[in-house]
């Protein structure tokens, strides 16, 4: 890990802490995914490099943190374990915390989407019973209006 690859994490960790500040989540993640692309890059494995632009993280991740109470001062400083043990040149312990870190959020996007899936599956439920309600009240009137046609 050289000191100019250090520097650039350096200036995307103080990004995240300013935007996370800020509340700035576009910003945040801007810096965030960078801070990653760079460790990947250093990596100097290009299928990698490939694969993580394909994945296009940012995207998932930006929705999971908008629709979330996700603290952005957490994700931000969930990074720095990763920074420290880069500066340290101690691999295996970079490897760990990158595999914390990776797991870490990796659970907090899995707990996001189950919780947005069953509020979404709640509000479908909600509307099919407000429908089911509906038609029974729909019915009823047919059946009050019909008793009180017939002679």
């Amino acid at each position: 890990m050289t000191g100019a690859v250090l520097t650039l994490l350096s200036s995307q960790l103080k990004g995240m802490r300013e935007a996370a500040k800020a509340d700035d989540v576009r910003a945040m993640m801007q810096h965030d995914m960078r801070f990653h692309e760079i460790i990947i890059e250093a990596s100097g494995n290009n299928v990698l490099l490939d694969m993580w632009h394909s994945l296009r993280i940012e995207t998932g991740t930006f929705v999971s943190v908008i629709k979330s109470d996700w603290d952005l001062g957490m994700i931000a400083e969930m990074h720095a374990p990763v920074f420290q043990a880069l500066k340290l040149r101690a691999p295996d312990l970079a490897a760990k915390q990158l595999r914390n870190h990776i797991e870490f959020f990796g659970s907090l996007v899995l707990k996001s989407t189950q919780i947005l899936q069953s509020n979404e599956s709640q509000n479908i439920l909600r509307r099919a019973d407000h429908g089911i309600e509906v038609r029974k009240t729909s019915r009823r009137e047919k059946a009050k209006r019909s008793r009180a046609q017939s002679p």
